[in-house]
């Protein structure tokens, strides 16, 4: 067992430090600016805030089964923690959806026609069909969920709002996404916890490695090659610091 991946009571402890509310972050500033963006950067903006809807409602939903299929106590307590927070993190993106794309009259659209359909069926098919698996391969479960969905996908677009917040000047957005992308370290460190404990972890782990490039390319042109390129060469950097993939040279497993 590396001794550089937290174990499931400090993993749990991270989670116990890092209460917050979606509500302390103020929107306003952000909505007063938004009609002044370029149109080309309020469509990517709308994209990839509709993503996160319609990604965080999901992992907030079918996280559950994970937690039924585990025989470990502090892994179970791991995920119950790790509901709260994406439930949290659900509420933050809808929040932000809302205040940024509602209509004069306050109706507030459905993002899902404008997330990218590779991402819509990651999360709306893919996801559910792992979570119902869990029960007989929460390994292969939890690869997709915490490695490739949250380890990936998630931290690309994270990386990406971030980005476009502090170019365009919007404070809200900025601190929202960069409280929801800190949660999800430990989330990412979880998973590759599950793995390291799991007799078929390695191999798990080569698979989650090659699909990475496919789950980044689900937010197609919203998410920028670098930034692509970089979060799947993060993701064999965390398998192999913490012993899933054979590389020498790699620096301690963050969190």
């Amino acid at each position: 067992m590396p001794s550089r991946l937290p174990d499931y009571d400090a993993l749990l402890a991270i989670s116990a430090r890092g209460a917050w509310a979606p509500e302390t972050f103020d929107l306003a500033p952000d909505r007063v600016r938004w009609d002044a963006l370029p149109a080309a950067v309020r469509a990517r903006l709308r994209g990839l805030l509709a993503g996160f809807v319609v990604g965080e409602e999901a992992v907030a939903l079918h996280l559950a089964p994970f937690e039924d299929a585990s025989a470990s106590p502090g892994l179970r307590a791991c995920l119950a923690a790790q509901v709260v927070e994406e439930e949290r993190h659900a509420h933050a993106c809808r929040r932000a959806w809302a205040a940024m794309t509602a209509g004069p009259d306050g109706a507030v659209a459905d993002p899902a026609p404008e997330a990218p359909a590779p991402l819509v069926a990651l999360f709306r098919e893919r996801l559910p069909a792992a979570a119902a698996a869990a029960g007989h391969d929460l390994t292969g479960a939890v690869a997709l969920y915490h490695g490739l969905l949250e380890g990936v996908v998630f931290l690309a677009g994270q990386q990406t709002v971030r980005a476009l917040a502090e170019r365009w000047e919007l404070p809200g957005l900025l601190a929202t996404f960069a409280r929801i992308e800190r949660d999800e370290r430990w989330h990412v460190a979880l998973g590759a916890r599950v793995l390291v404990d799991a007799g078929d972890g390695r191999e798990v782990a080569a698979r989650l490695r090659d699909e990475a490039g496919d789950a980044a390319a689900a937010w197609g042109a919203l998410v920028d090659a670098d930034v692509r390129a970089s979060v799947v060469a993060a993701v064999t950097r965390r398998l192999t610091a913490v012993g899933l993939l054979d590389r020498a040279g790699v620096a301690p497993f963050p969190v």
